[in-house]
């Protein structure tokens, strides 16, 4: 999964930050996980079982969004509402949760690492 993460982001020209990226790519290179030789699930929960991680808070909405592997999604609410999103709106809750990530990562990761103890 993080060689096709890598592959990915050359592709596209910029980090992937969400494994929905990597699908969305691979199903627009007309490819997916199990054509390409991947569990996804054992893969998934490889990667879920690493540390560090950084847990960040978003709405209901943007981590639906953020899921997404679709070019447009709808939202069908309880109440009857229903919500389109783009792919414009996407990005722009992508660019948000990067920038946010890119301003505290770094010094998650510093005090992570300062904390951490010694290999055996």
């Amino acid at each position: 999964m993080l060689d096709t993460g890598s592959q990915c982001a050359v592709a596209l020209g910029r980090r992937v930050l969400f494994v929905s990226d990597l699908t969305r790519w691979l199903t627009d290179t007309g490819r997916n996980w199990q054509n390409i030789g991947i569990d996804f699930a054992m893969a998934q929960h490889e990667l879920e079982r690493q540390s560090p991680a950084l847990i960040v808070t978003v709405s209901r909405t943007d981590y639906t969004i953020l899921c997404a592997t679709a070019p447009n999604l709808t939202v069908h609410y309880t109440s009857g509402k229903l919500a389109e999103f783009t792919t414009d709106e996407r990005e722009k809750v992508r660019t948000a949760l990067e920038a946010r990530l890119d301003a505290d990562w770094p010094i998650y990761i510093r005090k992570a690492l300062a904390s951490a103890l010694p290999a055996a």
